[in-house]
């Protein structure tokens, strides 16, 4: 069924009219959400590009507290780490890093993401009990010592790498 729709607003837009693809998308989110998610890509992959911005759709998704179906749509749209998606890359990091920890750690594992706002996701990550990932974020001394000083949920190794880090910064006068 999901096909033959896709295949009507296919031919529907090759007859020229041009279809309101933010009513449809809206639309198909109320009854299927996976179904809403598989056209927000389609549409991002339009000759053209995407008839609805990125960041509309995903506030459509995250508006029915959709969070898993945003996150997928943003993850594959913004592969290209491109610098225009910067503030989506942080959107992402930020929602998952209050509602789903694991998942931003585990984006943030996976390094697809280089353009996100660092000092915002570092202070997310400490506030997640993520402090390791707080530490790579972090580029400031003082935030550096405030996050250390949790070695309860701090790999050793990981510490005293930082103590390390410290003491060399220390030594050079930082």
């Amino acid at each position: 069924m999901q096909n033959l729709g896709t295949l009507r607003l296919h031919l529907f837009a090759q007859v020229g009219s041009a279809p309101d693809y933010l009513f449809l998308l809206q639309t198909i989110l109320r009854t299927d959400p996976q179904g809403a998610v598989n056209f927000a890509l389609m549409m991002s992959q339009m000759e053209g590009g995407c008839p609805v911005d990125y960041n509309t759709i995903t506030d459509l998704f995250l508006q029915r507290n959709l969070i898993r179906e945003a996150t997928a749509f943003l993850l594959d749209v913004l592969k290209p780490n491109l610098p225009e998606h910067a503030f989506l890359q942080t959107k992402v990091l930020e929602i998952n890093l209050v509602t789903f920890p694991n998942v931003a750690d585990a984006i943030l594992a996976n390094g697809m993401f280089s353009q996100y706002d660092r000092p915002r996701v570092a202070q997310l990550c400490e506030k997640a009990g993520l402090y390791v990932r707080a530490l790579q974020h972090y580029t400031e001394l003082p935030d550096i010592k405030r996050v250390i000083v949790n070695t309860h949920a701090i790999e050793p190794q990981v510490c005293v790498v930082y103590y390390i880090y410290l003491f060399v910064l220390q030594i050079i006068g930082f």
